[in-house]
């Protein structure tokens, strides 16, 4: 992949979380903000499905050497690097949070908590017509979108079989269920604009860029929540899918524009960029319970502009300190994974796929 490419998908992911973080600290501290942030935050994670499927598909099927076992493997262990201790700290700060505010957590409690903790661990807290994240942690939802995502494109890519990948493939469909294949188109469009990098073509880069930039902005205006009104049962928030289809339309628009530009940006900058934009899958999994616990336990409260930016400012810190401890760990898990699934045998790492 082009650095140019590369730190523009870095780019967009920081972006996006910093929408995401945004819309719930206004979500928390000002409702009349929160609902104009509310869409803006629903188009971020979208953004995040078709920049999943373009990188998915660039180290799959821009690889020779990629095998089942490593992209298995690195999956896994890029989910659960980051899953277990974003379920650990929400429930340790549900815990304390309780107990120094019981009044505030019992208010957006929904019950069955453990049950609740435990989906989130197979991924399979938004299958079918579930909604089952921890109150405290509504990000969760998507992870059991991407983690079926990844689950589906791998038996399609590595099974060899025709009738079992066939078979595979069902099996998947039936675990994850109609939600989370509503938004597959979305994740699905990046690998098909990878697909497209890879053929020569004459399409003008600036143009596919302005397409797609006012084709998100048409949608936002003329065609949100389409069908039906985001996060409505039963489909929560697969309901507004048509509208998430045109966005990813755009944003897929968008980075096969960038990705045709002549421009340059050095190794040790996009390195740089990297880095920031590895944080973004830990920030995004743990910035609502730091947020919350610092509203309803810390009674942090911003009464005014001023207070409420550097409020969320201190709490980014907070959440980026936490975010930078676990991705420090980031490849014991890999190490971990790949000794399950006998890389060492099989002669490679599954690192970076």
């Amino acid at each position: 992949m082009k650095n140019t490419t590369s730190s523009f998908l870095d780019a967009l992911r920081i972006t996006s979380a910093l929408v995401v973080f945004a819309s719930h600290c206004a979500q928390l501290w000002d409702d009349s903000i929160s609902e104009i942030l509310r869409p803006y935050a629903h188009h971020a994670v979208v953004a995040f499905f078709v920049i999943s499927g373009y990188v998915i598909a660039f180290a799959t099927m821009g690889r020779t050497d990629a095998t089942g076992r490593q992209y298995a493997a690195a999956r896994i262990s890029r989910l659960y690097s980051v899953v277990i201790p974003a379920i650990a700290l929400t429930a340790l700060l549900q815990i304390i949070g309780t107990a120094m505010n019981a009044d505030a957590y019992s208010k957006i409690s929904r019950g069955f908590d453990g049950l609740r903790y435990a989906l989130c661990a197979i991924f399979m807290q938004s299958s079918w017509f579930l909604s089952a994240s921890p109150p405290t942690n509504g990000p969760f939802w998507s992870l059991s979108y991407e983690a079926w995502y990844y689950a589906g494109f791998g038996v399609w890519f590595f099974t060899p079989s025709k009738a079992l990948k066939i078979a595979l493939l069902c099996l998947v469909l039936l675990i994850a269920g109609p939600n989370i294949m509503l938004l597959a188109p979305a994740w699905l469009i990046g690998v098909f604009v990878y697909s497209y990098s890879t053929q020569p073509n004459k399409v003008n880069p600036k143009a596919l860029i302005s397409i797609g930039l006012l084709q998100i902005i048409a949608i936002h205006t003329f065609f949100l929540e389409q069908p039906f009104t985001l996060g409505v049962k039963p489909l929560f928030f697969s309901a507004a899918f048509l509208t998430d289809w045109f966005v990813a339309i755009g944003f897929a628009a968008i980075i096969a524009g960038v990705d045709r530009l002549d421009l340059k940006i050095s190794d040790a900058h996009a390195k740089k960029l990297r880095k920031l934009g590895d944080l973004t899958f830990p920030i995004y999994l743990i910035h609502f319970p730091i947020l919350f616990f610092s509203t309803a336990a810390l009674d942090i409260k911003p009464t005014s502009a001023v207070s409420a930016a550097a409020t969320a400012f201190g709490i980014l810190v907070v959440t980026t300190l936490a975010s930078l401890g676990i991705e420090k760990y980031r490849g014991n898990w890999r190490n971990m994974f790949n000794s399950a699934f006998d890389m060492k045998r099989l002669g490679g790492g599954g690192g970076g796929v």
